[in-house]
């Protein structure tokens, strides 16, 4: 385990999250699920008071005909009152875990698989770094939740004395102890659920490194082995460099920069409205362009300004009416030439 130094691959981590190999808490589940309990929990006890009241005023005023009070909506006034905190909490959930999976559903993971039950597996699953962990995280947040609720008796034990005997005021520490205790577990658990999922990650991170003979072996079963790939692209090149090159035996003059650019142009009188780029290159193109185009005795000019205004053109497109003086003249001079010549 310890030559798998590579960060994993693209494809790897592709391949673990389709498997539903992913990093992922239960903690942060259980957090998330305790938050919206908390947030919503005031408002569903004044619902559950109120209606507790209006169905007791109810059953004081029929007291005499018990059944005028319909049995159905005792029975079913917790499922009301809790419906709407139960489905919100749910939904929270369902989308911690969605953003966490990234919406992903391993159905290999759900498929029954028999192996999992042998003695060895399961002694593996018991002592494995992230069931001790869990272990850990479980007994740690027990201890501290201990300590919290020992702490907040410890600092109300006074009031509670001092109430002794007066109903109202005793409720309003309880009261203040209740949520004293449930902010202080509540932010606990966000805690400890931050750090399992830091946890969770790194360890899911680590378990996916690779060697850097995988990582090879893994790039040339997706790209293909490198000296066949460059063999490839060197043979796609020169098809690419022959076409442009052929292209140049119907050229008129080709313009250079001095010789890292070349331009192909070609001017029919009648055929052509305007000089046409039919190739260009850079570098080695230009360089084997040149060469062609002296060997089938087509002019060669160098003229910087046109040959950098022709690099923004595209092959088969028209010279813009703004270069047609520029490149009249190189025409001129070429025509003028061959008619010096003997």
């Amino acid at each position: 385990m310890s030559d798998k130094t590579e960060s994993p691959t693209p494809r790897r981590l592709n391949k673990a999250r389709t498997e539903g190999n992913i990093p992922f808490s239960s903690a942060l589940l259980q957090a998330s699920g305790m938050l919206i309990v908390v947030a919503l929990a005031p408002s569903a006890l004044s619902a559950t008071a109120q209606q507790t009241t209006k169905l007791f005023m109810e059953c004081l005023q029929h007291a005499s005909d018990p059944l005028a009070v319909s049995s159905s909506a005792i029975l079913w006034m917790p499922v009301v009152l809790t419906a709407p905190m139960l489905a919100t909490v749910a939904v929270v959930v369902a989308l911690v875990g969605y953003l966490q999976t990234n919406g992903v559903i391993a159905f290999g993971k759900l498929a029954p698989d028999l192996t999992r039950l042998s003695p060895s597996s399961l002694w593996r699953s018991l002592l494995s770094p992230q069931r001790l962990f869990g272990i850990v995280r479980a007994m740690a947040t027990a201890l501290v939740v201990i300590a919290l609720v020992i702490h907040r008796f410890e600092s109300h034990m006074v009031d509670f004395v001092r109430t002794a005997g007066r109903l109202h005021e005793a409720a309003v520490v309880a009261g203040t102890l209740t949520r004293g205790i449930v902010r202080d577990v509540l932010l606990v658990m966000l805690m400890l659920a931050a750090v399992d999922w830091v946890v969770a990650y790194r360890a899911w991170w680590s378990r996916l490194k690779m060697t850097h003979a995988e990582v090879k072996r893994e790039v040339r079963e997706t790209e293909g082995d490198p000296q066949i790939k460059a063999a490839r692209e060197r043979a796609h090149q020169e098809v690419l460099y022959s076409a442009t090159i052929q292209r140049v035996q119907e050229a008129t003059v080709v313009i250079v920069n001095p010789t890292r650019l070349a331009h192909a142009l070609r001017y029919e009188e009648k055929e052509d409205d305007a000089p046409v780029l039919i190739a260009k290159g850079e570098g080695a193109l230009a360089k084997r362009m040149v060469e062609a185009a002296q060997a089938w005795g087509i002019a060669v000019v160098q003229n910087i300004p046109v040959a950098r205004a022709l690099s923004e053109l595209t092959e088969g497109e028209a010279i813009p009416p703004g270069m047609y003086e520029a490149v009249a003249e190189i025409l001129r001079d070429i025509a003028e030439h061959h008619v010096s010549q003997p």
